[in-house]
């Protein structure tokens, strides 16, 4: 393999795995997600899924201010008519966050 396919081969895998993990948090709601999936604010049903978002990368853009305590990975539920945010917890999900990390449940 060529030095310049390490990007793109990367930047497949990772796409992957985002997507990987989209679909077990999509599962995770379709499981545990009971009663009315109507937004609070707009009373619409719509909703989509993030890719997970880990505290841990966002504390390596400019402009973060970071605060000590456990990083949780998190995923997000929006609302595609107005916005409003569910944030829940990945790992209480079981969704794996490292790519090597097949373990499940909360930490």
């Amino acid at each position: 393999m060529a030095d310049d396919d390490a990007p793109s081969d990367y930047k497949r895998a990772s796409e992957r795995r985002r997507a990987e993990q989209r679909r077990l948090a999509q599962e995770w709601l379709n499981e545990k997600w009971v009663g009315s999936t109507a937004c609070p604010i707009c009373t619409q049903d719509e909703w989509t899924v993030t890719p997970l978002i880990r505290a841990d990368e966002l504390a390596a853009s400019p402009n973060t201010i970071v605060v000590g305590g456990p990083v949780y990975a998190t995923f997000h539920v929006i609302c595609t008519n107005c916005g409003y945010v569910h944030v829940l917890n990945a790992g209480f999900a079981g969704i794996p966050v490292d790519p090597y990390d097949q373990e499940s449940g909360p930490r």
